[in-house]
């Protein structure tokens, strides 16, 4: 399975599990419980890029907006799109 299709899945359980009051809730949550830490594995490693590709000073210190995220150069958000659709696409 590749991160593409654990995002899917990830979402369409978390529209369906609600509070778990059936059956089928309980085991899709079940199943969100095993795949867990391999989502938590790709959001830490797209957090990962974020940061690689972030703008920083002339001191390497990160350089954040109004409201405290990373800020991009054009060519660098690029980059980071392209290296996010390439994890998306790797097998776990």
């Amino acid at each position: 399975m590749n991160y593409n299709k654990l995002n899917s899945l990830i979402a369409n359980i978390n529209a369906v599990i609600g509070n778990q009051e059936t059956k089928i809730q309980k085991k899709l949550f079940r199943l969100y419980e095993k795949v867990k830490s391999h989502h938590e594995s790709y959001q830490a490693q797209v957090e990962e890029l974020r940061l690689d590709n972030a703008s920083t000073d002339s001191n390497d210190i990160l350089l954040l907006d109004e409201k405290g995220g990373y800020k991009f150069t054009k060519e660098n958000i690029k980059k980071l799109t392209a290296q996010v659709k390439e994890l998306g696409e790797k097998e776990f």
